[in-house]
């Protein structure tokens, strides 16, 4: 029910893209009142049975463990095949001299193996705290979790390389925007069951090992009293990400600076993201397009991607009811707008400046683009369309 209103607004995508942020952010609320009506609960079940741990928490550090982490990982050369593979678009990118946009797009994946190293490295470098009085159940247990965790940023490093690379062949021979999503989801869907995978795997295999090994288990400390409105907060925990209470994966320690700063920056950037990109995207659904010959040249106004050219330059200006198909590699394309750069089939390089419900558009060839233009209806299209022909006749 709650998706009604976006499929009702399918055409006009800033409300679109509004609403899906907004159902976002409810749901997100939501949770947070779940998790922190239940959190209670959960802190008044450990008073009442007297789990509580009496005094200031100690959290067990086993040094052995802390001295021999490095053994524990796998080896860092298996992510070299993953970081060759990012490697190839932006090598493609200066052997062909691709447009500025690409290289972006070529640049993406080596930012994604930066991420999946430092990953690894936390991996490796993070607290090797006593499960056990026994030292070999500790090495045992943290083997379990640094091997499978950094074998996962591997996989992943190879996988997200291969995934990467198809992603950018399918931009720079714009292909379907279809697979290009197909190929988005795949990798966004990889990467969250690899997470959920091998956090179970680590959690069932570090029970395992305890319940077998049948030595004594140290307290982990009373955490359940340091989450607060759903986030942990403990200025006397060194760790700036600690795993989650409840759930999967880890969350930033509130309680020091770094973690605050890490924490509440990452919200604040994804908001003023969300926020720009709704901006941009409205200022480009809501401002007209305008084309004007002067002086022997044509000047088209538009946000971003106004552009200029002198009629001499123009080879032919025809009226098309169709768009070809093929993939922006620096533009929007958002419901009936399509703005900026594309490589389309049987044409190549293209900048477009179309409304797709005002068709059909003024299609002007020049030697090293071809310009798609729609004004404000069908009607002002053929008036600009008879007065370019009859400037460059």
């Amino acid at each position: 029910a709650l998706m009604i209103p976006v499929l009702l607004t399918e055409r006009i995508f800033t409300l679109q893209f509004f609403l899906l942020f907004a159902w976002s952010i409810l749901l997100m609320i939501a949770y947070y009142r779940e998790y922190s009506r239940f959190g209670g609960k959960l802190r008044e079940l450990r008073r009442a049975k007297g789990w509580e741990s009496q005094g200031k928490p100690i959290v067990a550090i086993d040094t052995q463990v802390s001295k021999s982490r490095s053994r524990m990982a796998v080896s860092p050369w298996w992510m070299l095949p993953g970081l060759l593979l990012s490697l190839i678009p932006l090598v493609l990118c200066v052997t062909r001299r691709e447009d500025w946009s690409i290289y972006l797009a070529a640049a993406c994946p080596l930012l994604l193996q930066a991420v999946l190293w430092l990953c690894r490295r936390f991996f490796q470098k993070s607290r090797a705290t006593a499960f056990s009085t026994d030292p070999e159940v500790n090495r045992a247990c943290h083997y379990l979790a640094i091997h499978s965790w950094t074998a996962y940023c591997a996989v992943m490093s190879m996988v997200t390389g291969v995934l990467t690379l198809a992603l950018y062949f399918l931009t720079v021979q714009a292909s379907s925007d279809f697979w290009f999503l197909l190929l988005m989801i795949a990798m966004l869907l990889t990467v969250c069951l690899g997470i959920l995978i091998v956090f179970q795997k680590v959690r069932k295999g570090q029970n395992r090992i305890l319940e077998q090994a049948g030595a004594e288990i140290l307290e982990k400390g009373d955490d359940a009293c340091h989450y607060k409105w759903g986030f942990y907060y403990n200025p006397a925990d060194p760790r700036i990400m600690v795993p989650k209470q409840v759930g999967v994966g880890w969350t930033f320690n509130a309680g020091q600076p770094l973690g605050k700063v890490l924490g509440f920056g990452t919200l604040g950037l994804v908001a003023a993201l969300v926020i720009g990109l709704l901006g941009m995207f409205l200022y480009m659904e809501v401002t007209p397009f305008s084309l004007e010959i002067e002086n022997g040249r044509v000047a088209i106004s538009a946000p971003l991607y106004g552009t200029e050219f002198e009629l001499s330059e123009v080879e032919n200006v025809s009226m098309s009811e169709e768009i070809p198909s093929g993939a922006r590699t620096n533009g929007a394309a958002a419901g009936d707008l399509l703005l900026g750069h594309f490589r389309l089939n049987g044409v190549g390089d293209a900048l477009l400046y179309v409304h797709t419900d005002r068709m059909p558009c003024v299609v002007i060839e020049l030697p090293d683009r071809t310009i798609y233009f729609t004004g404000e209806s069908p009607e002002e299209n053929q008036e600009i369309f008879e007065e370019l022909t009859e400037a460059i006749q």
